[in-house]
């Protein structure tokens, strides 16, 4: 007879983990304290996650699920392409903390797990970037340049200044969102209303 699923959801372990991870870091996350705090036995953590790594980019992906729907509502509301660049800009903007995204980059240094699952994530974000330069490409709003460099350039500065405002204090956001903004406006060569 199979073994059945453990009374506990995964969403519920990874929730759990990403408490963990944001107070004490990914080095000192325990599944049997995640376990413990869910009152499961750890075997139940165990059957959904075999390690911290899988619960970590689990995590991640959730999260990117949740702003990649995010942008598809914000971008689908807004009529141009200028328009729709500011729109995911400002998404970045108030989506800024990074906490999971540095656990991941000190992991991808010595897992391949970890190292695979950053490539993707991070691709998947470059890749929304490009489909909307590519877009007002076609319609004429945006110069002809390279919209996957472009895309890589912005998220770039994305990270970079997500890590700045995530060590350094949300007040530092509104710097954040004026040089994506000017950025955006000299590589694409538009304006900004």
């Amino acid at each position: 007879m199979p073994e059945s699923p453990p009374r506990v959801r995964w969403e519920d372990i990874a929730m759990a983990a990403a408490r963990q991870i944001r107070s004490q870091g990914i080095a000192r996350v325990d599944l049997d304290e995640i376990a413990a705090s869910l009152e499961v036995p750890p075997e139940a953590v165990a059957y959904w996650f075999r390690d911290e790594t899988e619960l970590l980019i689990s995590i991640m992906q959730i999260r990117q699920r949740w702003f990649l729907d995010q942008a598809d509502a914000r971008l689908a509301a807004v009529p141009d392409h200028v328009g729709k660049v500011k729109a995911l800009i400002d998404l970045c903007v108030a989506d800024y903390d990074v906490t999971y995204w540095i656990e991941l980059w000190k992991l991808s240094l010595r897992n391949e797990r970890a190292r695979s699952a950053r490539q993707t994530l991070r691709g998947n974000y470059r890749d929304l970037f490009a489909r909307v330069i590519r877009a007002g490409q076609r319609s004429g709003a945006f110069a002809e340049v390279s919209p996957d460099q472009v895309a890589l350039v912005l998220v770039s500065l994305v990270v970079g200044l997500s890590v700045e405002v995530t060590v350094g204090g949300a007040d530092r956001a509104e710097r954040m969102n004026t040089v994506l903004t000017e950025a955006s406006e000299r590589l694409l060569g538009v304006e900004f209303d």
